[in-house]
């Protein structure tokens, strides 16, 4: 067997609300940048059409132009490296080097009508100070500017009328590009001006107007911008800061949005005249419109891209993992769908296809209306902290919680949530108010293989933990399962945290303080209580080992790993660690622990040395949540950890990986492309293995009928579309001939 090579591989993932997206001249496809990446998606449908080559650096500003008649898409990396690939064939027609180091933005000029238009503004910083330049793409000219910008956030707007607008926090620099002496510099102004500073901006694209956002709120209009003392026209209605602006392609109307979650069109001469389109996924991180206005891409901070019309109506949608403000349930297998399940939007849990970075769906838990902050006010939303999937995938518990604040108690809900197998949904059994007195740190499904006689255990910070059950309870004319409380159990009043069930289901491990206990989940009887008398630390996770292991129990503090014997009631070995993550892998003998430097190990219970061990491989991003998740169907015990399992993860960046090796095709596709006779293969013969091995002994006999190998006819046939074929019954004579030939009966093929 040769050696695999493990690596980090990208699952999702990644913020799609960092760049403004770019529509297509005909307004048929949105382009979305991400990291290396350039995706091309159908305006109409959201659906994926094109993905360019990936690209070594980051990418830090992309955009639609023409060149010599033909629509271009023109992207630059953060190392210099600029790309012009042309749309409609997605060739690569050209690249181009910027020589400086560290660009931070690039803005290139939108072409009005068939103009080739290759000019762009690009940042970049030079000795602790932010450089805008000028430059020309195809004819290399580079032109800077000094504006003498002040702190590291710059905000750039350009205009097809050949003038760029650059802002810091307290000033706004209009620049002319063919008039070196056509330029102003103004400064915020007003009593306030101290506190309240720029966010965003934008210029007109047929008028030398540019539109600035504040964060008070405020939409401030310039007008005759290149005058000493350029008039100003004030918007107000947001209270929080403004995070995007956007003009229509006539320039009549623009477009705010921020975290209020509200889009805001506005009519510039009619201040009365405003259009609002509240309850959006998230915050408004950027907007864009496409040549015409009719479709407007409106950048979320879920990670997605909402495409709407000029009317405000869902076109469609641009979403893949769902970004979340915290991922504190952990990632979980769905064992219907094998999507992975984790925290979504706030008050959402989402259902996500890792390998083809597909959102199944996302379901709400919480079902209330999400409150935006307000200005200088925090405002506290109900939010999913725990959640657990049965073995069968029928049963969801969820924990949601709304912590203590200024304004409201703590709130805390146990829901059981169903599967409807009709309507392929979960639908909500029972809800539980107030299940623990204090916060549920741990909550899990017994291992069993079936639903009968289920248990659900939860584990809170009132140093209790309690076994639910199913019950049934009368109705009118009806009986009706839900869930209930079975049974309560503390220990010698110690805090208890962690939670773990046996693979078959017949143990329930929690730690009480430095102790390990091990409980019966039917009548809740304890079983054994083990600890070390030199660890006083107290036990943060706790796991079962699986297979020939289930005798072993592994339990990690912030100090130190430890493993006990449940036969012997003794530790077997035990580690320093500073341990974050403790997480089992069900399929296998492994487990892995993440410490607080996202140092990564694996290893079985019985060995203190770790199979595979990862210092850098996240580099220096914080893991988040972490889980084993099943991969391809090994039935070796011994096998190594990667041939059963990818273990999957996500950082600080709120980007999705997966820790395994990039597994190959398994036929090459050479064979799949051509024969060897170089006739093309039909979409039968691909479906066929390209090797087949065989342990049977064949002896030198010749069959009766014998294949005539090269006959096109059978190939004909299969390739053919069906609606345009004859019955099978008229063609059944002529098939069969071309499969076999008779040797020694000539009267056979007569006969049929």
């Amino acid at each position: 067997m040769t050696e695999e090579k493990v690596e980090l591989i990208c699952r999702g993932g990644g913020d799609f609300s960092l760049l403004k997206s770019q529509f297509s001249t005909c307004e048929e496809s949105v382009y979305v940048a991400r990291k290396g990446n350039i995706l091309q998606y159908s305006v109409k449908t959201g659906l994926l059409l094109f993905k360019y080559p990936d690209q070594e650096n980051s990418i830090v500003g992309f955009g639609i132009t023409n060149i010599n008649s033909s629509e271009v898409l023109i992207s630059c990396c953060q190392n210099g490296d600029i790309a012009i690939w042309k749309t409609v064939t997605h060739f690569k027609i050209m690249t181009k080097k910027i020589s400086c180091s560290s660009i931070k933005s690039f803005h290139c000029f939108p072409a009005k009508h068939d103009d080739s238009i290759t000019d762009a503004v690009i940042t970049f910083s030079y000795l602790n100070r932010t450089i805008v330049a000028l430059v020309d793409i195809l004819k290399e000219k580079f032109r800077k500017y000094d504006l003498k910008l002040k702190g590291n956030e710059v905000f750039i707007g350009v205009s097809p009328r050949r003038f760029f607008a650059v802002a810091d926090k307290k000033r706004i620099h209009f620049v002319s590009i063919d008039n070196k002496e056509k330029s102003n510099t103004v400064s915020l102004r007003g009593k306030r001006s101290h506190q309240k500073h720029l966010t965003c901006l934008e210029c007109h694209s047929e008028e030398e107007i540019v539109i600035t956002g504040d964060s008070e709120g405020k939409v401030t209009l310039w007008h005759n911008i290149f005058n000493v003392n350029p008039a100003q026209s004030v918007y107000h209605w947001h209270t929080l800061p403004v995070n995007c602006l956007a003009f229509s392609a006539t320039g009549s109307y623009f477009y705010s949005g921020g975290e209020e979650n509200v889009l805001v069109r506005w009519d510039w001469e009619n201040t009365q005249d405003k259009k609002f389109l509240p309850r959006m996924s998230g915050n408004i991180k950027q907007i864009s419109l496409s040549p015409h206005s009719q479709f407007i891409g409106v950048s979320t901070s879920d990670n997605a891209v909402r495409i709407i019309d000029a009317a405000f109506n869902d076109v469609s949608l641009i979403q893949e993992l769902v970004v979340g403000d915290n991922y504190e349930c952990g990632i979980a297998l769905d064992p219907r769908t094998k999507a992975l399940v984790m925290n979504g939007s706030l008050g959402q849990i989402q259902f996500y296809q890792a390998n083809t970075s597909t959102l199944l769906y996302s379901m709400e838990v919480v079902g209330q209306n999400k409150l935006t902050n307000e200005r200088n006010c925090l405002v506290e939303n109900t939010r999913v902290t725990k959640f657990a999937i049965s073995k069968s995938g029928l049963w969801l518990v969820t924990v949601e919680e709304r912590r203590n604040s200024q304004f409201v108690d703590h709130e805390m809900r146990l829901k059981f949530w169903s599967f409807d197998v009709s309507s392929q949904k979960f639908e909500l059994n029972t809800s539980i108010e107030k299940p623990h007195e204090d916060s549920i740190t741990s909550v899990a499904f017994q291992t069993s293989k079936s639903d009968d006689n289920l248990r659900c255990a939860t584990v809170g910070k009132d140093k209790k933990f309690k076994v639910w059950h199913r019950t049934v309870i009368q109705q009118t004319n009806i009986d009706r399962t839900i869930w209930n409380c079975l049974s309560v159990g503390f220990y010698r009043n110690l805090p208890c945290k962690g939670l773990s069930f046996s693979s078959d289901g017949s143990l329930m491990g929690i730690g009480f303080g430095c102790l390990v206990t091990t409980w019966t989940p039917d009548s809740c009887d304890l079983k054994c209580s083990l600890v070390y008398p030199g660890h006083k630390t107290n036990i943060e996770e706790l796991q079962f080992g699986t297979h020939n292991q289930c005798h072993l129990v592994v339990a990690a503090t912030k100090e130190r790993l430890s493993v006990w014997n449940l036969l012997t009631l003794t530790m077997i070995w035990t580690v320093p660690l500073e341990v974050e993550f403790l997480l089992a892998d069900k399929m296998s003998i492994y487990m892995a622990v993440i410490t607080k430097n996202s140092e990564i190990f694996f290893f079985s219970p019985n060995s203190p040395n770790p199979v595979y061990s990862s210092v850098e491989i996240i580099a220096s991003h914080k893991v988040m949540a972490a889980a084993f998740i099943p991969g391809r169907l090994c039935q070796d015990l011994k096998s190594e950890w990667y041939e059963r399992v990818e273990f999957y993860l996500i950082d600080s960046n709120k980007e999705l990986f997966s820790i395994g090796v990039k597994h190959s095709e398994e036929y090459p596709t050479e064979y799949l492309e051509e024969n060897i006779d170089g006739t093309s293969l039909s979409l039968y013969s691909k479906m066929m293995p390209y090797q087949k091995i065989s342990n049977v002994v064949t002896e030198n006999r010749k069959h009766l009928f014998e294949k005539e190998s090269s006959h096109k006819n059978i190939q004909k046939y299969l390739d053919a579309p069906v609606h345009t074929m004859l019955p099978i019954r008229l063609n059944c004579r002529d098939l069969i001939k071309s499969l076999i030939i008779q040797k020694n009966s000539k009267d056979f093929l007569e006969s049929i």
